[in-house]
């Protein structure tokens, strides 16, 4: 009686555990990202409740994020995870007219669309800052562009007010 495996046996098991590894490691990545992407969408609306905070106090939303820091509403401005190997901070363009930032657009580029998170944005189109010099983006375009082109697939997740 022979003990052991042939070397057919051997060949089968080792591309058996090679197909679970992979899938695994393809899952991994996927749920990775997904978890990437709601800590996002969640610091958005932590920094969007500071805006809001801010325009209570000011009667005004904030040229830049640092006024959040500055005032103590915010410990810090949250970076987003690394996207495509570089980090991109999030968008924020205060809206308005003569100088007075009466709105304002903060947008993140998400990995996935996990849960239909880009169906519950806003996708808003450029409006017109409050900041001379500076453009607003639009939230139907790729990684939040700012230069009108809503070409190719949409991946910012924006909010507005």
């Amino acid at each position: 009686m022979k003990r052991g495996f042939t070397l057919s046996e051997m060949l089968i098991l080792i591309v058996a555990i090679l197909i679970i590894g992979a899938t695994v490691a393809f899952f991994l990545d996927i749920f990775k990202k997904q978890a990437s992407d709601s800590k996002r969408v969640t610091e958005i609306k932590q920094i969007a409740r500071g805006l809001e905070e801010y325009y209570d106090k000011h009667a005004a939303y904030p040229p830049s994020l640092d006024y959040l820091v500055s005032e103590g509403i915010l410990r810090y401005i949250p970076t987003p995870a690394p996207y495509g190997g570089t980090v991109k901070k999030y968008t924020y363009v205060p809206l308005g007219e003569n100088v007075i930032c009466t709105g304002y657009h903060l947008g993140a580029i998400l990995e996935t669309n996990h849960e239909g998170m880009l169906d519950k944005d806003d996708d808003t189109r450029k409006g017109v800052s409050c900041i001379r010099g500076r453009s607003d983006f639009d939230g139907r375009a790729q990684n939040c562009d700012s230069s009108g082109s809503v070409s190719g697939q949409e991946n910012c997740y924006d909010l507005k007010i």
